[in-house]
């Protein structure tokens, strides 16, 4: 089987980025290679199977958020078998990819080039509870999401708040805050005003401050007492957009995507350990019922070895189920390996300094979050606004064109060796049409040059034309004074 939005080419071979031993099932269609003459090359694909940590950059209005939708679009259009185990969320900042449940009618031309058709997909977009009337008025649907108030730690309300920790302010919501978290019990804002409000070792100017705080904060329609559960976002199969680009701090974005993240690292954790303990149960098993068949072969008699298999099934299974009452495991839904999209990761991730979400992202979901089975797909236009790590620790480097030398030189400091020329040079080669790409693939250690395919979803981050939708240009007579 090839990629899902791949139709058919006139070549034999093709190429797979991300795992070599993939032969045929789970491959996501990217495009073509771009010869130097700019003619169409073979079809290039990237692995579904495993997780990847993909890098996406270009200056605006190459391809960026663009090739991101494109991978959204091939997980999504994954046959059934495999997408039950794949769930896609995008932290969207720019709030343009609600609009991929629609057609992209407007390249209908182009599509048909590549022998593909239009086609939406299924979505759900997720914007702050507070927020979700202004979208009601253009007509948008989208579902509610919050995040639990008891999520964030002192120390994570103080950084919210840009409050020294050490501070009188800092000190008396760190306390007001480990003081409730200890009841094990969920809480509200009005929970922590009531709390500042009665803690007796802080003056009156530091209560009125955090009392301040909390309630700016619970006008922003985020954070609730119960927040959205996780299973709602993610779930196999599913394609959820966290629409973030009503939230105007952006201190309240990272702290969104930190909890987001490491509730997605520890769930992958869990599955992954489940996955692993069934692995070896079943080669167990396939060792227990080999002695015993053995054995009941000695026996001789089919009645009586199929008499003793009945048995030994029997014996098999309740001691499997003492074994799980033990340890208290109740048998779930397993938790689909994810792949998680952000754009504008600089943003979150900038170079020189952190914010709410560094640690998850960096630590947790770049370095380690591979193993677990979770995927991470950053986009950003300013590489050099990016933390150097991102770039190192990505496996997978889809570069459009760039043209700022900061943001090339960013790049090349982290160019492998396997690279027999700089980025300089095959940004040149790329030249300006937009959807080329230069591709690192660090899984095999080449680099292709790649023109990427068309969307078959509408695309909400083109840039605006002062020219209404639907009305044509009127040619301007020339007038003479």
């Amino acid at each position: 089987m090839i990629g899902s939005s791949f139709v058919k080419t006139g070549f034999g071979k093709y190429r797979v980025l991300g795992n070599e031993d993939n032969r045929g099932e789970g491959l996501l269609f990217l495009g073509n290679y771009l010869a130097l003459d700019r003619s169409k090359g073979a079809p290039v694909f990237l692995d579904a199977l495993r997780p990847h940590a993909v890098l996406i950059c270009g200056k605006r209005g190459y391809g960026k958020s663009y090739t991101m939708g494109c991978i959204l679009e091939e997980l999504a259009f994954l046959p059934p078998t495999l997408t039950k185990n794949l769930a896609s969320l995008v932290i969207d900042t720019m709030g343009i990819f609600w609009t991929m449940r629609n057609q992209n009618t407007v390249e209908a031309g182009k599509l048909k080039q590549w022998d593909l058709e239009p086609s939406g997909i299924e979505a759900e977009v997720f914007v702050p509870a507070g927020k979700t009337e202004e979208y009601g008025k253009r007509g948008i649907k989208v579902t509610p999401f919050s995040i639990s108030i008891s999520g964030l730690s002192g120390g994570q309300w103080c950084r919210l708040f840009n409050v020294d920790e050490v501070s009188s302010l800092g000190v008396l919501v760190v306390r007001a805050i480990e003081s409730l978290k200890e009841k094990n019990e969920a809480y509200s804002f009005k929970d922590i005003i009531t709390e500042v409000l009665r803690d007796e070792r802080s003056d009156s100017v530091s209560k009125g401050a955090a009392e301040n705080y909390f309630r700016a904060v619970d006008s922003w329609g985020v954070f609730e007492k119960e927040g959205t559960r996780l299973s709602e976002l993610v779930s196999g199969g599913k394609t959820s957009v966290l629409d973030v680009s009503t939230l105007e701090n952006e201190n309240v974005c990272a702290a969104v995507v930190s909890i987001l993240a490491g509730r997605l690292y520890a769930k992958r954790l869990e599955a992954r350990r489940a996955y692993e303990k069934r692995l070896m149960g079943g080669r167990r098993e396939e060792e227990k019922t080999g002695k015993e068949k053995e054995k009941a072969g000695r026996e001789g008699g089919k009645e009586g070895a199929e008499g003793k298999r009945e048995e030994i099934e029997v014996e098999g299974e309740v001691e499997d189920e003492v074994e799980d009452e033990v340890e208290g495991e109740v048998e779930e839904e397993e938790f689909p390996m994810v792949w998680l999209f952000i754009d504008e990761a600089h943003i979150f991730l900038p170079a020189g300094t952190e914010t709410l979400a560094s640690e998850v992202l960096i630590n947790r979901c770049l370095r380690q979050g591979r193993q677990p089975g979770l995927s991470l797909i950053l986009a950003t236009q300013r590489p050099s606004g990016l933390h150097t790590d991102v770039i190192s620790q990505s496996d997978l480097l889809i570069c459009h064109r760039l043209t700022a030398s900061d943001d090339i030189l960013a790049l090349e400091a982290a160019r492998p060796l396997y690279m027999q020329e700089g980025i300089r040079g095959y940004i040149k080669k790329m030249g300006s049409e937009r959807g080329a790409a230069l591709i690192v693939d660090d899984h095999s250690e080449s680099v292709h040059l790649v023109r990427m395919r068309p969307r078959r979803s509408w695309h909400g981050g083109g840039e605006p034309s002062a020219l209404m939708p639907g009305v044509k240009a009127e040619k301007r007579e020339e007038t003479t004074i």
